[in-house]
């Protein structure tokens, strides 16, 4: 199975050298929300059925092709709605976007929004005081970057063993007012943190999970302002997104490298993801071994996203050829 997610992450506020649907080609590149994660990836995912269809080639085993939705959101809800209807392979390859690298692996991620309310609107012009959450939000972004110490300091084993941040923590979005000149000037009463954990194949993310709740909990108690002023702790999605590994010698592995290798005229390169993915799913819970591979490009889900052309049509190429190797003809 060949299976890739259709939807996208919004346009952003960034500037665009042009429209973000323009599809503007220049120098080798396609430029465009989605063109590198991951539309580069599904159009050479296709690309492999079209060329079966027009060359006449009949493959042992079957080859599904699919598009999915939700993936963008941490859902997965499009790749398991395809699983539950029965669209069940012995093999399954993402197409995301991995710089024509092979990644075995993928991390587990799970977001989170925390905020909370203080003070009193008609405080303001009086001489009661205004209390704001913005100040002591610097105490929590303290408590956020203890935690990005200890993830950086987990247990990387093998496959994330030569990253340098391997379960990242990252602050998505920080907010206690806004600079928009349409509002007052006024004292923030509530502020808010978005925030992103991401685990390794290997750990038990409920537990990781329940041990940062608990931190986070005991710092709340222990803290004036928000011992005071109880912050509220909404999981974006739920149950979290979870890693997944497959084996370096897996013939999956070693039917994508070889092939791989020989379209690039160079060993293929095999590592891990940097990003959570809906691999998992097919893996974990449908029992289909899941690589990750497709082309280069940059800027995903920032401005200029764009996909090399070159880089697409290697990565059909060596997805033809495992698609071949794998079935039979």
């Amino acid at each position: 199975m060949l299976s890739g997610h259709m939807d996208t992450v919004p346009p952003g506020r960034g500037q665009w050298i042009d429209s973000p649907w323009s599809g503007l080609i220049k120098d080798g590149r396609l430029y465009g929300r989605g063109s590198y994660d991951m539309k580069g990836g599904l159009v050479a995912a296709f690309a492999v059925i079209v060329a079966l269809k027009e060359s006449g080639v009949t493959l042992n085993g079957d080859l599904f092709c699919e598009s999915v939705i939700d993936e963008e959101w941490g859902g997965g809800g499009g790749t398991l709605a395809g699983r539950l209807r029965g669209d069940i392979a012995d093999a399954c390859i993402i197409p995301e976007p991995t710089d024509l690298a092979i990644f075995r692996a993928s991390r587990g991620g799970y977001v989170v929004n925390v905020e909370v309310s203080a003070g009193d609107p008609d405080s303001y012009f009086s001489t009661e005081e205004v209390i704001s959450p913005a100040i002591p939000m610097g105490r929590l972004l303290g408590w956020v970057d203890e935690w990005r110490s200890r993830r950086k300091a987990v247990e990387r084993k093998e496959t994330y063993s030569g990253f340098s941040d391997p379960a990242p923590v990252q602050v998505l979005a920080l907010q206690a007012n806004s600079f928009d000149a349409d509002i007052p000037w006024s004292v923030p009463l509530t502020a808010r943190l978005l925030l992103y954990f991401q685990f390794l194949p290997h750990e038990n993310v409920h537990d990781v999970i329940k041990e940062i709740r608990t931190s986070f909990n005991s710092f709340c108690a222990n803290d004036p302002f928000f011992s005071s002023y109880i912050p509220e702790w909404k999981s974006m999605f739920d149950p979290p997104l979870l890693g997944h590994e497959l084996a370096a010698d897996h013939d999956l592995t070693l039917a994508l490298s070889r092939n791989l290798s020989s379209v690039l005229g160079a060993t293929a390169v095999v590592t891990a993801a940097e990003y959570p993915c809906d691999a998992f799913l097919n893996q974990l819970y449908f029992g289909m071994p899941a690589l990750v591979f497709g082309p280069r490009g940059a800027g995903p889900h920032n401005a200029n996203e764009y996909v090399e052309l070159e880089s697409v049509i290697q990565t059909a190429e060596a997805l033809l050829a495992t698609a071949m190797d794998w079935c039979g003809r």
